[in-house]
């Protein structure tokens, strides 16, 4: 009867570990069908710059830089680190604070490198912010 449990017990351990390697394989193609996305949208940017230098443009430039953030927004991603947002802890970065100016506390005024959120992970923008309130900035710095 020990024999018995003994092989039960050894083919529900192979049952949940070929259920792990089934989730493992899903998060693997997930992970690859986003990074596909990502390089063919990025090369397609590519190809356009290319094309512009050609025909220099500030508003072909824009298009560019639109065509890049859809692809990666088509990546189930987001860019972090736009002027006029309010600075989060959890996606920017303080940089600097510049005090005064007409903006309200903890306003990006400027970013210095944007940041992204993927499924797996949020890396900062590094970014100057504004503030009236001297007293509380000096406090997080």
């Amino acid at each position: 009867m020990n024999d018995v449990n003994a092989l039960l017990r050894q083919a529900a351990m192979l049952d949940a570990l070929a259920d792990k390697d089934a989730e493992h394989a899903d998060e693997l193609a997930a992970y690859q069908a986003r990074q596909d996305v990502l390089l063919r949208g990025i090369t397609e940017a590519l190809d356009s710059l290319d094309r512009l230098a050609t025909e220099p443009s500030a508003e072909r430039l824009r298009l560019v830089g639109r065509q890049l953030v859809a692809t990666i927004q088509a990546a189930d991603c987001a860019v972090i680190g736009a002027r006029g947002e309010i600075a989060d802890p959890a996606t920017h970065q303080v940089i600097e604070v510049r005090h005064g100016g007409d903006e309200p506390d903890d306003t990006v005024v400027e970013v210095l490198s944007r940041g992204y959120r993927s499924p797996d992970q949020v890396v900062p923008a590094k970014v100057i912010i504004t503030a009236t309130n001297e007293t509380k900035h000096e406090e997080r710095e």
